[in-house]
């Protein structure tokens, strides 16, 4: 039996053969209607599904399935209006499984991953995810761009592995690309991914995804690109250390080292990022470190490190303008600042500056990148 995955506007309920239908949120605006505690409106959505789940079901299976429609929408929504969600059979065991997604906000990742922590243990009719899974479909249908399929039959896939970053960057081609708008087309990729490697997997092991109307030279079968990501998960690291030369908005250079490796999705809780500038006792006159004074900070460094340990994710460092500083992503709840600000007074010297701000994108990540 084919089964399409439907990607429609909010509160449009589209039904496929197979039932595997999503409804996505068509605006990205970040207001949020509902109003409450988050924690409140989890458990509101939670409270509801109790009752509701079992009918759900029963829809589905009655062949029924576009009657869920709007009210499975509108309790998603009112957790968060950005959220999309998907219904398809289940993965493990259950007649169905229920997925929320955030549509690659990684905000909102955490978010669903609150949802899924809340959920209630899997049963006969139902499977939960905080995203959408790795599920063999042979097509994605764009309701909203005229019903145009996208049939992984005849996907081309140009990928090229980048070992530094740990990710594949991907060409992304199929001859109904030319009947869409960019908006679209980057659309289309992105659910024929998210079939191939569920939601999680593309953020994690793909890097650039580009779109060509025109044949790829050379261009392979999608499976291909699963084969790629299934080498580098094989032999990632999640440090892979570059070292870039720059120049500060004063002129004066600096030099840092980034791990272009490590995966924010790997951390979702760590959405504050942890700076700690340590002043240079004896800088060169550019600014720089000598490499007496450079063996010294790297001491602290790594004794900060440890201090950290698993409550703090190591990003890099730059060192210029009189300054060494240190970015680290933790939790907002976790002890990260506490034990950093400790390490910090058993040191007099050299002075030492710590700042914490909320950065769920990382975006100190994300300059290099």
């Amino acid at each position: 039996m084919v089964s399409l995955v439907l990607v429609v506007a909010v509160l449009t309920a589209v039904v496929a053969a197979g039932h595997v239908f999503a409804i996505r949120n068509s605006r990205k605006s970040r207001d949020q209607t509902a109003v409450g505690d988050i924690g409140v409106r989890l458990d509101a959505f939670w409270n509801w599904w109790r009752t509701a789940g079992p009918r759900l079901a029963a829809a589905i299976d009655a062949n029924q399935a576009t009657s869920i429609a709007e009210e499975l929408s509108a309790k998603v929504h009112a957790i968060d209006q950005r959220l999309a969600w998907e219904t398809g059979p289940g993965l493990k065991g259950a007649r169905h499984h229920l997925a929320l997604s955030s549509e690659g906000d990684i905000e909102l990742r955490v978010l669903t991953e609150r949802w899924m922590s809340r959920a209630p243990p899997a049963d006969n009719n139902w499977e939960y995810y905080p995203a959408r899974q790795a599920f063999p479909r042979p097509s994605v249908k764009l309701v909203d761009a005229g019903g145009v399929i996208i049939d992984a039959a005849n996907v081309k896939i140009g990928c090229e592995i980048d070992a530094v970053r740990e990710v594949v960057d991907v060409n992304f081609s199929h001859p109904a690309l030319m009947k869409l708008d960019e908006r679209q087309r980057s659309r289309a990729a992105l659910l024929t991914l998210d079939n191939l490697l569920g939601e999680d997997g593309v953020e994690r092991w793909l890097g650039r995804i580009t779109t060509s109307v025109e044949p790829i030279p050379g261009g392979k079968p999608v499976e291909e690109l699963a084969a790629a990501v299934d080498g580098l998960k094989r032999v990632a690291t999640g440090e892979r250390f570059a070292i870039a030369d720059g120049k500060t908005r004063d002129g004066q250079p600096f030099v840092a080292t980034i791990n272009l490796a490590v995966k924010r999705i790997d951390h979702l809780l760590m959405d504050e990022h942890l700076t700690i500038s340590i002043m240079l006792l004896d800088p060169t006159p550019q600014g720089l470190t000598t490499s007496e004074e450079a063996g010294a900070l790297n001491a602290l460094e790594d004794e900060l490190t440890a201090s950290l340990g698993h409550d703090g994710v190591y990003i890099g460092r730059e060192t210029g303008d009189g300054r060494r500083t240190i970015h680290f992503h933790v939790a907002a709840v976790g002890p990260a600042e506490l034990r950093a600000r400790a390490w910090a007074r058993r040191h007099s010297e050299p002075r030492i500056e710590i700042a914490l701000r909320h950065d769920p994108s990382w975006e100190v990540l994300r300059r290099w990148k």
